[in-house]
């Protein structure tokens, strides 16, 4: 009788526990959504006048907007820029 008992415990909690990490797999892989786009309104932004935006690969894609404080630079070979870029050209 307590062989039974606890066998049947354990089979519980080991299936709870496969249940729990089952859960937290799946929630690792769940799609997120940003808030509203008019509260983020760039996909790209930096604040520092001095750094500004430096991107440097051989190819480069930006999906958005990007603003800059400082100067939004690339030397990208094969750039794809689907938005606009603003910068405070003024150095």
């Amino acid at each position: 009788m307590f062989k039974t008992k606890t066998k049947s415990r354990l089979k519980r909690m080991l299936s709870g526990a496969l249940a729990l990490a089952m859960t937290a797999s799946a929630a690792a892989v769940m799609p997120a959504s940003a808030e509203e786009t008019a509260k983020y309104p760039y996909a790209v932004f930096a604040a520092d006048e001095d750094a500004g935006i430096t991107v440097n690969t051989d190819s480069f894609t930006l999906n958005g907007n990007a603003y800059t404080n400082g100067v939004f630079s690339t030397t990208a070979q094969y750039p794809n820029i689907n938005g606009t870029v603003t910068d405070a050209d003024y150095y």
